[in-house]
This record gives structure tokens, C-alpha cells and sequence, in this order.
């Protein structure tokens, strides 16, 4: 049966370039919790956050995420890691 929307596949690059995975990144590394907007924000913005949250988590925050304005090669390779 359909689900009545449409997906499409992302890479990694594309998701870590969003501004709220890296907000989620950013609170996972300073050990804060949830952001107070979490729930103001679109589902699609919630699920870039949470992965921010987990990357962060997985790595220990040890890898940036973005060099200047552009991703890491090297992240863009674990998180490739951590969902193969």
C-alpha cells in the first residue's frame, strides 16, 4: 500500500550540510540537551537534529564536521560508516 508521500535518497554531504544537524551536533558535543524549539520545527528539521545528536555521540565528538563552509571528507566517510 502507499504511503501517500514521496522519498528520496540523500548522501551524506547533503545531510551533514544542514543547519540543524548541526545544531544537534553541536548540543550533542557541549552536552546540553534537546533544544527548547525541537518541537517548533518541522519533522524534517527533527530528524536532521537527531542525527546531528547521534553523530556527535558515535564519534565523542571528535570529528568536525565542516572545514569552512564546506563538509569533511572524513566525516562524510564515518557517517557513510555509521549507516552502512
Amino acid at each position: 500500500m502507499s504511503q501517500g508521500y514521496k522519498t528520496k535518497a540523500s548522501t551524506a554531504t547533503q545531510v551533514m550540510h544542514k543547519r540543524h544537524f548541526n545544531l544537534g551536533y553541536a548540543d550533542a558535543k557541549a552536552g546540553l540537551s534537546f533544544s527548547k524549539d525541537y518541537d517548533k520545527w518541522e519533522t524534517n528539521e527533527q530528524q536532521n537534529y537527531e542525527r546531528g545528536r547521534h553523530f556527535a555521540i558515535a564519534t565523542n565528538g571528535s570529528i568536525a564536521v565542516k572545514k569552512g563552509k564546506r563538509v569533511s571528507s572524513t566525516a562524510a566517510y564515518y557517517l557513510y560508516k555509521l549507516v552502512d
